[in-house]
């Protein structure tokens, strides 16, 4: 549980919130209102704690109230051309169940994960091999990347969290001090954004460099300008990738090796294309979630009954079980669940999920789902102050809570993911932690 001192900073955020929850679910007051009286109030959590360390809790109730609430809201009152990417049911509909949701879920995660205290404990650690864990760990996620794709079966998704240590080698060059910390942390970078450029996918490197930028703001006081700079630097950053994208995707995917910088000069510089009309729709259309969550709504359960809680014993038994043990339990990508709480068509090399919202609903309908966000966002909530609470004893660990904890900040990902990266990646997690620092 969270300090009393803690409690007493963020009361002034779940207030607001919980009421909010509650005129949204029986549409007492309009939905623009509300979603902006959320919206702002987790905002405001997340840019009065940035200083004092990484606010994994704090991000992930951002983007939930972006792509949950935001997107739905900008959608609703602008004129989707893809009629596949419209809502599909009414507002009041929508923003009865997504509001308590949402609010359920802030709720959850803010009051159990408390104040972020880790750029306190972080320095009163002893970081003299910072540099040369660092080291260790690139080579481990080098080696985990080459070798990783000759493993069999579930051994190859623990290679593919071996090959994540690279960011966690990454943090540890930036606490080092050494001369050379910030070149390694490019040669650690280097990577992913080699791969982003390669097959036009950016998300990991948005995630990743938001996380690592976190953690580097969070090393140092910094006046209040300088806060005001580095959240219109992250805009600015992931506004250009988002309007960007789209045309340097269509071109790799069409066989051509473009430049992303070329690209992005054409795009903004030279034709000014974030002005137009077709780039305000189709970053309304990538923030928004809602329209698969309006789809579930509208499908279940007058053509697919509510599953009850079906979905979840199987996401739990897949992050549990091996799949030598278990080979026919449930893969990750989202098709399965998305073509039957939907019933919208979906490749099989598409991966798309309902999201934790989406599944909250195929299961429960709109209470029930309200308080399993509510039950979510607690079960997070008290992870991360666990970690934070373990911290306090061995502050070393916390450079590690990322790779623990990095899927609960995606508000898109289906819960068998997230569920599958936490169980895998503290085992990761604390196992190489051990190995190296005891």
């Amino acid at each position: 549980m969270p300090r009393s001192s803690n409690s007493n900073q963020v009361i002034f955020v779940l207030i607001p919130v919980a009421i909010c929850g509650f005129l949204g679910a029986f549409q007492l007051v309009s939905n623009e209102l509300l979603v902006a009286v959320v919206s702002l109030s987790v905002f405001f959590w997340l840019a009065l704690i940035l200083d004092f360390g990484l606010p994994i809790a704090a991000l992930g109730c951002c983007l939930a109230c972006l792509q949950w609430l935001v997107g739905p809201i900008l959608a609703y009152y602008w004129e989707i051309s893809e009629s596949r990417y419209r809502m599909y049911v009414s507002p009041e509909e929508y923003f009865s169940f997504a509001i308590p949701g949402t609010c359920g879920f802030v709720l959850g995660m803010l009051t159990f994960a408390g104040k972020p205290e880790e750029a306190k404990l972080l320095r009163m650690r002893d970081g003299r091999k910072d540099f040369e864990i660092g080291v260790l760990l690139l080579l481990i996620s080098i080696g985990a990347h080459f070798f990783g794709r000759y493993l069999p079966g579930e051994l190859r998704f623990f290679g593919h969290m071996l090959s994540q240590l690279r960011y966690i080698a990454a943090i540890y060059f930036l606490f080092s001090h050494h001369p050379w910390r910030y070149p390694m942390i490019a040669l650690a970078m280097s990577h992913l954004l080699i791969r982003s450029s390669e097959e036009a996918m950016f998300h990991d490197l948005i995630l990743w460099s938001g996380l690592l930028a976190c953690i580097w703001y969070s090393t140092r006081k910094r006046t209040v300008l300088a806060k005001a700079t580095f959240f219109a630097v992250g805009f600015l950053f992931v506004s250009s990738i988002q309007t960007v994208k789209r045309e340097y995707r269509d071109a790799v995917w069409g066989g051509e090796t473009p430049s992303f910088a070329l690209v992005a000069y054409d795009v903004l510089i030279k034709r000014m294309e974030f002005k137009e009309r077709s780039a305000i729709e189709g970053a309304i259309v990538r923030m928004n979630q809602g329209w698969i969550i309006s789809a579930v709504i509208r499908h279940v359960p007058i053509r697919e009954p509510h599953a009850m809680g079906e979905t979840l014993k199987d996401a739990v038994f897949a992050s549990l079980v091996p799949r030598f043990l278990a080979p026919n339990k449930k893969k990750a990508g989202g098709q399965e669940n998305f073509r039957r709480f939907t019933g919208l068509m979906l490749a099989n090399s598409t991966s798309m999920g309902i999201s934790p919202l989406g599944e909250a609903y195929a299961n429960y309908g709109r209470m029930g789902g309200s308080v399993f966000m509510l039950i979510w966002g607690s079960v997070f909530g008290l992870g991360i102050g666990a970690l934070r609470n373990y911290g306090r004893r061995y502050p070393n660990i916390l450079i590690w809570s990322p790779l623990i904890f990095y899927q609960a900040i995606k508000a898109e990902t289906e819960i068998v993911v997230v569920l599958n990266q936490l169980v895998k990646g503290s085992v990761v997690a604390f196992t190489a932690y051990y190995v190296i620092h005891r």
